[in-house]
């Protein structure tokens, strides 16, 4: 029942869409006659011309039919109209609000299915005045939606930005648009934030350097590192709280596992590997502090002296060194080397932290991404290296080469000195066959492997020379992503209300445009010499009185400009021409009825 139920719909929408010029052209692909029919659209219901219909009593969008249909162009003419900026005696016509209203996941539609699409979506959020006054250019950037509205957007991984984060190519965070949106979120509260979160990890690792590095075994140090574990301590609770808080409203990364098609859901805080390491740092920090021979010692020397358990001597008062630190026989108790080692994890941990700290600049940012990209070649390869080590290793142990090195765990760490080009004095009595065996490995690893990976790293930065800014930008924007998400809805509401999106943006002096933007004043040279520069792109026709309910008027245009789909409105009306009615075929106020509205029921 249920599938001939979808093929009487689709029969009778296939006789119902006749009735609708713009469907009939979406269906037949046809740019041209999409043209025409929105040549009779009043200019108040262009757009949703464009972005809704309702076909049989349900809302369609033609825009992302375009688009899931792969007819690219007709969805790329679709967005340059409904983005293009046109102006009457009365009003500016901008699409842009009624495209976010309609589409509020556009830029996750483009990612997914049209990623070549978004540059077109961002350039029409764009407007660059002609005109330079003192070096500058006005640039305004309709930014409101891209933004995100904490009301719309409750969920910051929901939002625009967060969307290129998660789906976005790193070279769409070098669009102009792209730039500015995370400016303004950057300069308005992530990089105070991230500064504090960069201070107080950098006193951690400072109270550690002092009484677990430096002071590791003096117990009079041990109360600091006793505070130091119990800031660890509250620094983990508010990182748990968050990511269980993100796992609850299921804002979780898929993370691919070793199996194919199995994935592991992740909190999106704790996706991030910068915030994974601060998490299990600050969790070894606490179990480092409970684990501390000090504590163990003192709990010892404390207890009451009992004639069946009497401590040893060493664990006596008078077995104190005179600094106040632990003797060597307490070293010595079971646990302590697990304790070191923990420590020294910890260590790498919280150096590791501070190259987060690059991206407050954009070339170090740009410089220690490269690194972590092609770190990922290196762990390749030595995946493929330490397969040859075992091999060689097991091989070895089977002809039994060398009486001192017969057992496999002997054979791999020599085989690792020859890795790493150590040098060694036990293959003089290899014999032939082990010596073979031996050159063979270093063909493999260091002739082969090593040089290949050489190689790789050497494509690798090559390849990315020219996207690293976007590498670094991307990053930059996940931060900002993280740290939004922390902030309370209130707060955000507070940051957005700052922005003033709600006042008109002007594209002159006494010349208010639409709302939801800003304006910058930027160097007239940096500007021009932007590819993306279109110089007052506003069509104005305002050579006489019209209603809202009257089509726009449409240009003429010789017939060998190249059939481009858009070069009727971007080849004569850019730099903001008026343009008289000898130059239309013109539709006089009240010469023919409105046409019907596109999204009646058909």
């Amino acid at each position: 029942s249920d599938l001939w139920t979808r093929a009487s719909t689709c029969v009778t929408r296939s006789l119902a869409i006749a009735s609708n010029l713009v469907v009939v052209a979406l269906v037949q692909g046809d740019v041209a006659k999409l043209k025409e029919a929105l040549d009779c659209a009043p200019r108040c219901e262009r757009w949703m011309w464009l972005l809704r219909v309702k076909i049989n009593g349900e809302a369609i969008s033609p825009l992302c039919w375009a688009i899931r249909d792969g007819r690219f162009s007709m969805a790329q003419f679709m967005l340059d109209d409904v983005l293009m900026i046109r102006a009457d005696r009365e009003s500016y016509f901008f699409g842009c609000q009624a495209l976010w209203e309609t589409h509020p996941t556009i830029v996750s539609v483009l990612a997914k299915e049209a990623p070549e699409l978004l540059e077109t979506l961002l350039d029409g959020h764009l407007w660059h005045s002609s005109s330079v006054e003192e070096g500058m250019v006005r640039v305004n950037y309709f930014i409101a939606n891209l933004y995100g509205d904490p009301d719309k957007y409750n969920e910051v991984w929901e939002s625009p930005l967060a969307t290129l984060v998660l789906e976005g190519e790193p070279d769409i965070f070098t669009h102009p648009m792209v730039k500015k949106l995370l400016e303004l979120k950057w300069t308005h509260f992530a990089r105070f934030y991230f500064l504090c979160k960069m201070v107080w990890f950098s006193a951690l690792l400072l109270l550690f350097m002092i009484c677990s590095v430096l002071r590791a075994s003096d117990c009079s140090f041990f109360h600091l590192r006793a505070a130091l574990g119990l800031a660890s301590l509250a620094s983990l609770a508010s990182m748990l709280n968050l990511a269980t808080s993100q796992h609850l409203r299921s804002q979780s990364a898929r993370i691919q596992l070793f199996l194919p098609g199995l994935k592991l859901p992740v909190p999106f805080f704790l996706a991030n590997l910068w915030n994974l390491s601060r998490f299990c740092s600050c969790a070894l920090l606490v179990i480092t502090t409970l684990l501390d021979p000090c504590l163990h010692s003192s709990a010892s020397l404390n207890a009451a002296p009992d004639s069946a358990c009497a401590p040893p001597d060493s664990l006596k008062p008078d077995a104190l060194l005179d600094d106040g630190s632990v003797p060597d026989a307490v070293g010595l108790m079971d646990g302590e080397y697990g304790y070191k080692a923990l420590t020294a994890v910890v260590a790498i941990l919280l150096w590791l932290q501070l190259v987060q700290a690059f991206s407050i600049s954009t070339k170090m940012a740009a410089f220690s991404y490269t690194i972590g990209i092609m770190f990922q070649d290196v762990l390749h390869n030595l995946v493929v290296i330490a397969i040859f080590l075992l091999a060689f290793a097991s091989a070895l142990t089977v002809i039994d080469e060398k009486p001192m090195l017969s057992n496999f765990s002997g054979w791999t760490l020599l085989l690792m000195r020859e890795v790493l080009s150590l040098d060694h004095d036990d293959l003089d009595q290899t014999s032939n066959f082990g010596g073979l065996l031996l050159f063979m490995f270093s063909i493999l690893t260091t002739v082969g492997m090593l040089n290949m990976l050489i190689a790789q790293l050497s494509l690798a930065y090559e390849s990315m020379a020219d996207h690293k800014v976007g590498f670094a930008l991307k990053h930059r924007a996940a931060i900002c992503v993280d740290i939004e998400s922390m902030l309370s809805l209130a707060e955000r509401r507070k940051l957005y209300a700052s922005l003033g999106f709600d006042k008109p943006v002007p594209f002159g002096n006494g010349d208010d445009g639409p709302c939801g933007g800003i304006q910058v004043f930027e160097a007239a040279k940096s500007v021009r010499g932007d590819p993306r520069y279109r110089p007052d792109r506003i069509i104005r026709f305002t050579e006489f009185e019209a209603s809202p309910r009257d089509p726009w008027p449409q240009h003429q245009f010789p017939q060998d400009d190249g059939g481009s789909q858009d070069g009727e409105e971007r080849g004569a009306f850019e730099g903001g021409q008026t343009h008289g009615v000898t130059t239309f075929k013109s539709f006089p106020p009240g010469s023919q009825p409105p046409p019907p509205r596109p999204d009646h029921d058909l």
